[in-house]
């Protein structure tokens, strides 16, 4: 009897744009904030090899000897798997690099990240609050001039430091890169956090932005009356929905 040929898989076109696959992925958050503190905490209880970096080396020694970071986010115990080490360390091991800084400062972190040892396969997350200047550009948007859209994601909330840790909170990961935004949701509801996707980033960060000046607003119109702090909520937001809108987001969605 003839021999068949013996089946063989189809050849499969990998993905150009691939981002590391699931297993011992290491996640480096930079800033050691509130936020930055208890995001950490999620991600390590998420199963990322994380590691929270400082702006000194004194605060990481510090945070290291007594697993807590007294100033910023007291009473929050950090776990033994997370490591703290200052900035200087650099990102050269890092599958995902979240920005947990100030967006007045997040240029600087940006252009210096290069220079850390950035891989080229690295995802870049801001969850930075705020618009960056001196243009004031979503963060993603400045991100995504650097690195590449395919690679940048943001988390948003509405989100508390201690709410985060101790009660849960709501999250939003957002990409144009479906699959990072769906590993990223994936990481935060293993950490016991409810979080949604979605592939507008600028909307995500905008929507944030405009939560903060509404309430700005009608903080300073409430003495004029409710309908009045309600008015200066509204324009707030149709504001940011046509700026919104200028910039590629889908607000009505």
């Amino acid at each position: 009897m003839p021999n068949e040929p013996e089946p063989h898989s189809p050849l499969r076109t990998p993905r150009v744009r691939a981002l590391t696959p699931p297993g011992a992925r290491r996640a480096t958050v930079i800033g050691a904030g509130s936020f930055g503190t208890a995001l950490a905490v999620l991600l390590a209880r998420g199963g990322l090899r994380t590691t929270l970096q400082t702006r000194t080396a004194e605060q990481a020694a510090s945070m290291e000897a007594e697993r807590e970071n007294q100033r910023y986010l007291p009473g929050v115990e950090l776990p033994p798997q997370l490591r703290i080490e200052p900035v200087s360390a650099g990102v050269a091991r890092a599958d995902y690099v979240f920005l947990a800084v100030p967006s007045r400062g997040l240029g600087d972190v940006i252009d210096r990240l290069a220079s850390t040892g950035l891989g080229e396969r690295c995802a870049v997350v801001s969850v930075a609050k705020g618009l960056v200047p001196p243009k004031g550009l979503p963060p993603t948007l400045v991100l995504s001039e650097r690195f590449g859209a395919h690679r940048v994601a943001c988390v948003g909330g509405p989100a508390h430091a201690q709410e985060m840790v101790h009660a849960g909170a709501g999250l939003v990961a957002a990409s144009s890169e479906q699959d990072l935004a769906r590993a990223l949701a994936q990481v935060f509801t293993r950490a016991g956090v409810v979080c949604e996707q979605s592939d507008d980033p600028v909307g995500v960060e905008l929507a944030g932005a405009a939560k903060n000046a509404a309430a700005l607003a009608a903080g300073a119109t409430e003495a004029q009356g409710l309908n009045a702090a309600g008015a200066a909520a509204g324009h707030i937001f149709a504001e940011v929905w046509r700026y919104a809108e200028g910039l590629g987001a889908r607000p009505s969605r």
